[in-house]
């Protein structure tokens, strides 16, 4: 039965977020190879300046850093005692186990394969995060030897941090969907009725040594629907949208201090900062973390993601209209997200980064960092993230 079981792991964003520098050459430029020029080539020039004019060459940029890289502002490094890794789980149907056999010492049969589990597929976190669930399938079989006890290898990474309350863990809604899909699917409840009654999560909380603070089996971790929800969110059904990807967990204790919030908007050009664990980047195709092409390429020398362990990325805010040849979107689309709830800017990021805290150089939280886009122009890797402020975040509820 072990040895049917499909390996392979899922990243947890639904897009990975996250951006790089921005040179001058991000978009190209444009001529005429005469002494003349039409009025569509001049247009173009005009529009290529406009856009370089913005882009700042910012090779600082790019890529990961540890936060106990010198130069990061002393307010933004004390931000990452409030930040954790998130494993959380869902319920892809060839990646669980429907039912093991923790009796006669099946259980730590099971562990010891789990242990020996090559790390390139599931790392140490997520190797802890299965082994609870043996020990939960223990715990039931004392209660019940006939209950089924499913073993979910279907395990999603992302970011939370506290906000608020020591006991209020901000992320994206986009990694608590699998789990709710999850539910969902085999117990026939849909997502907005399971928010609806607050329904308590499989979401294991690590800090940023790998040191477990939250076992759901122990502790509960509550997510409940968000009355802010957008009005494109309710067109389509769902519990979130572009502009609304954000979720306030509610935590049965204390885990840690909550991180300032920012009063006050961004203005063009203020250096933010993203504090996250991605997953691996520049890394060979064959590695299984890695599942979109644009990700293979190199930021630089050195700063990499090697997925252990909490990043820190910085870069500027971006004004939106300037990114609409980059997201290959349509004005009137950008036009129905609510852009005063959205921060475009140019810290790097990647799987695994979702729901970090986007960080002024105070160490405040601004917004949460949602989705991004990434491009290959001129060989070059270019991204652009996305972040979201949530009503509460501005004192606007």
């Amino acid at each position: 039965m072990v040895q049917t079981l499909a390996v392979l792991i899922v990243a947890l964003s639904v897009v990975a977020c996250g951006s790089d520098a921005f040179g001058n050459d991000a978009f190209g430029s444009s001529g005429s190879s005469g002494s003349r020029s039409t009025a569509k080539e001049r247009a173009s020039r005009r529009e290529n300046a406009r856009r370089n004019a913005w882009f700042p060459g910012r090779a600082n940029d790019l890529g990961f850093y540890s936060p106990a890289s010198p130069g990061l502002p002393a307010a933004v490094v004390a931000a990452s005692n409030s930040v954790f890794n998130l494993r959380i789980l869902a319920g892809r149907e060839d990646r669980f186990l429907s039912r093991i056999d923790v009796t006669n010492g099946g259980g730590e049969e099971i562990r010891v394969w789990i242990r020996e589990i090559d790390p390139r597929q599931f790392d140490a976190l997520d190797k802890i995060v299965m082994i609870k669930q043996v020990e939960q399938c223990e715990r039931q079989r004392d209660r019940d030897l006939r209950k089924a006890c499913p073993i979910s290898f279907d395990i999603r990474q992302g970011t939370g941090f506290l906000a608020q309350s020591g006991s209020t863990l901000w992320t994206n809604a986009h990694t608590i969907e699998g789990f709710l899909e999850a539910v969902e699917k085999f117990e026939n409840i849909s997502m907005m009725d399971q928010l609806k009654n607050k329904r308590e999560m499989r979401v294991f909380i690590f800090d940023a040594e790998g040191r477990l603070l939250l076992d759901p089996y122990q502790d509960k971790v509550v997510a409940q629907l968000l009355p802010e929800a957008t009005l494109m969110a309710k067109r389509r059904g769902s519990f979130y949208a572009e502009d609304s990807d954000y979720m306030a967990l509610s935590l049965s204790r204390e885990i840690g201090s909550p991180l300032p919030v920012a009063r006050g908007n961004l203005a063009a050009g203020d250096r933010v900062f993203v504090l996250g664990f991605p997953l691996c980047t520049g890394c060979k195709p064959e590695n299984i973390w890695i599942e979109e092409p644009e990700d293979f390429a190199d930021r630089a020398p050195g700063v990499n993601s090697d997925g252990k362990g909490l990043k820190v990325s910085s870069g500027v805010v971006h004004k939106p209209e300037e990114l609409l040849s980059f997201f290959g979107i349509q004005e009137s689309l950008l036009r129905s997200w609510r852009l005063e709830r959205i921060v475009f800017n140019s810290a790097d990021s990647n799987h695994g980064s979702s729901g970090g805290p986007l960080l002024n150089e105070n160490g405040e939280v601004v917004a949460i960092l949602a989705g991004g886009k990434s491009r290959i122009i001129k060989g070059k890797h270019r991204r652009v993230s996305r972040a979201v402020i949530p009503p509460r975040f501005s004192g606007d509820q």
